[in-house]
């Protein structure tokens, strides 16, 4: 399914529907917004600069797929219209932000442009918007289930307490789930992370 493509990112009309290819495309060019994908960061999926002299710009790490590319391409628009709007004076996430982008998803949703079987799962993520979809276990669980369908990557959410696995080039145990996140110990150290339940890992043998 062309929805879970890993191939690299390169252009924002590759996660825009085509019916919404003018209409987001005026978006950018009022905004004079610089749009760029670029290769993966540990700590964040995409995000929205403003620097003075030089245009506003968001970047989308290039590696996640249509799907998720779409939903942080769209979350990273709406903070550029809400801070062309509001400026500095409300929430980065606030309700603002919020009514923002859950409209974009919403469109896009209206589009018939995210996989049928992740429609529901999107639609309550546009209605009760988190501020980032890492936080969105639901969602993330959903999407990496698509994935993980092309890899020998599981999510963590699968495995149980002691099951050892892999995770950029350490090992590590899991441990408890603490409310949203599991607490896992690094080998051979033991030192304690926590990880989203919907993060993809290796299972070890």
């Amino acid at each position: 399914m062309f929805w879970f493509t890993m191939s690299t990112l390169t252009n924002w009309r590759e996660v825009c529907p085509i019916q919404m290819h003018d209409e987001i495309g005026d978006v950018i060019t009022k905004l004079g917004l610089k749009v760029s994908f670029v290769k993966p960061r540990k700590t964040k999926f995409g995000d929205f600069r403003v620097r003075l002299n030089e245009p506003m710009e968001i970047t989308v790490n290039n590696n996640l797929g249509v799907t998720h590319g779409a939903l942080t391409f769209f979350h990273e628009l709406a903070h550029a219209i809400c801070y062309t709007q509001h400026g500095n004076k409300v929430k980065p996430h606030g309700k603002h932000w919020k009514a923002i982008y859950g409209g974009l998803i919403l469109h896009v949703l209206d589009c018939q442009f995210f996989p049928p079987h992740l429609e529901k799962v999107i639609t309550q993520h546009a209605i009760a918007t988190k501020s980032s979809t890492c936080y969105d276990t639901k969602l993330m669980l959903a999407i990496n289930n698509g994935l993980s369908q092309n890899t020998n990557k599981v999510a963590i959410a699968s495995l149980f307490a002691g099951d050892t696995f892999e995770f950029g080039n350490h090992r590590y145990e899991l441990g408890q789930k603490r409310r949203t996140r599991f607490l896992c110990y690094r080998l051979p150290d033991k030192k304690p992370f926590t990880f989203s339940a919907a993060a993809l890992v290796e299972m070890m043998e």
